[in-house]
């Protein structure tokens, strides 16, 4: 929406003298690394709507804002992902892939390219389930905004214990996206 901060203040400047009595509520947060993800309660005009922000900081400051809006609920996204955990704390390869398109494309924040299609997601998954006898993942907070599931995980592999967080996009039943915020 807009680039530089003389810009930012001047469209927000106006936004406000058209809309005083706009307020935005913080919900939840998930903060990981330089990011900090808002499930936020925005009151405009009378009207309140549901929206995300991510916020990467550096410096003390904000770098870069990224809002997610809630178009129309998706009743699907939130049984999808939550089957897919199940499979992936099974480790159950098959029934993990079933909750995801053929196409699925894969991505660390903001949009740098991991890889894409189920089947090359399954070469890297199936070896990573069978030599990790100790694998979960545990969900810390969740955000479901229409047909995006924000997850911040609590992981443990081979000993080890991770935190990441996981923005997954439902489509048709099935997720088509995944981008990892580290």
């Amino acid at each position: 929406l807009y680039v530089g901060n003389k810009v930012l203040k001047a469209n927000y400047k106006r936004y406000y003298d058209k809309t005083p009595e706009t307020k935005v509520e913080v919900v939840k947060r998930i903060s990981i690394s330089n990011k900090v993800i808002d499930e936020e309660k925005a009151t405009d005009m009378g009207q309140t709507n549901r929206q995300v922000a991510i916020y990467e900081v550096n410096n003390g400051r904000i770098d870069s804002m990224t809002f997610l809006f809630e178009n129309e609920p998706d009743t699907q996204a939130k049984t999808v992902v939550q089957n897919q955990l199940d499979a992936y704390n099974a480790r159950d390869i098959d029934a993990f892939l079933k909750t995801y398109s053929e196409t699925i494309e894969v991505f660390d924040y903001p949009s740098q390219p991991r890889f894409q299609g189920q089947e090359r997601m399954r070469s890297g998954y199936a070896d990573f389930f069978k030599n990790t006898p100790d694998l979960n993942c545990e969900i810390k907070n969740r955000i479901i905004i229409g047909n995006i599931v924000i997850d911040e995980e609590y992981l443990t592999i081979n000993g080890n214990n991770f935190s990441a967080v996981a923005i997954y996009e439902v489509e048709n039943g099935k997720i088509s996206k995944v981008t990892f915020v580290q």
